[in-house]
């Protein structure tokens, strides 16, 4: 759906239902709108972009279970809070994704802008491309910006810490 919407209403996808587990879903569609997985599912691919305008995949305070990989590409988003990613599969980054106290337990590639705001955990390793940047932001209601990779960095990227405002300085 060009327009965006809930990811569990049938008529939003070209098939006409919601996509199951078995499913590879791409959202790209060209425009400017957002898709809100507003359900826990487990998908087996899913891959966020197009080439115009902005695509965005968000997930507030719900589980996604990947299986094979979430990839954003082109002019695709993700923009997480309070969220988990989980399963065996991957995130790839390859556009921007913006995490907020979210958890990440799927091994990570970031080849594009990787946003984290708040509290964001990583449990799998995680992989910076020469060209991508990883900005570690403090959000205005905590002060703190708490950024954990716990199993493997290789950071090859450009890495930023700064602040949402001047209440709370990067530090």
């Amino acid at each position: 759906n060009p327009a965006g919407g809930s990811w569990r209403t049938p008529s939003n996808w070209s098939l006409g239902r919601v996509p199951t587990a078995l499913d590879s879903v791409v959202i790209d569609l060209n425009g400017t709108y957002t898709v809100n997985l507003d359900t826990t599912i487990t998908a087996a691919f899913i891959a966020v972009g197009g080439s115009s305008g902005t695509q965005t995949l968000s997930l507030a305070s719900r589980t996604l279970t990947i299986t094979g990989q979430l990839r954003t590409q082109g002019t695709g988003a993700l923009v997480f809070s309070g969220a988990t990613l989980a399963g065996a599969g991957s995130l790839v980054n390859t556009a921007t994704a913006s995490l907020f106290n979210t958890t990440i337990s799927t091994a990570g590639v970031n080849s594009g802008t990787l946003n984290g705001n708040a509290t964001v955990t990583l449990t799998g390793a995680l992989t910076t491309t020469a060209s991508s940047l990883l900005r570690a932001r403090s959000d205005n209601s905590s002060g703190f910006v708490n950024f954990t990779v716990a199993t493997g960095f290789t950071n090859l990227g450009a890495l930023e810490l700064t602040n949402a405002g001047n209440a709370y300085p990067a530090t």
